[in-house]
């Protein structure tokens, strides 16, 4: 398993996340498990909700949940936080993360 990570750091405006969907978009073949995005949060809270949000688009929810329940967001986030981990060919882009 391989993990690399990449940060991108200048000031605002200058097309930060541009070049990461361009990035993502020329490296795409090699990330077969998935691309996911999550912009910046604040709490852990927010975090957490961020992370449920792939799961629900994706439909890779954890058994028996109910996915217009928001209250299963910290389980769908830990779902899909060990989908990640078990998947070495997925990506997730954080933005505007300081």
């Amino acid at each position: 398993m391989w993990l690399v990570r990449v940060g991108v750091v200048d000031m605002s405006s200058v097309g930060k996340s541009y070049l990461a969907v361009e990035v993502v978009e020329h490296y795409k073949e090699c990330f077969p498990d998935g691309s996911f995005w999550m912009t910046e949060t604040v709490s852990r809270l927010e975090w957490q909700r961020e992370l449920a949000k792939p799961a629900e688009k994706t439909r890779y929810l954890p058994p028996d949940d109910d996915p217009g329940k928001t209250e299963n967001e910290r389980q769908r986030a830990k779902h899909f936080a060990c989908y990640l981990a078990e998947h070495e060919h997925a990506l997730l882009v954080l933005d505007n993360v300081e």
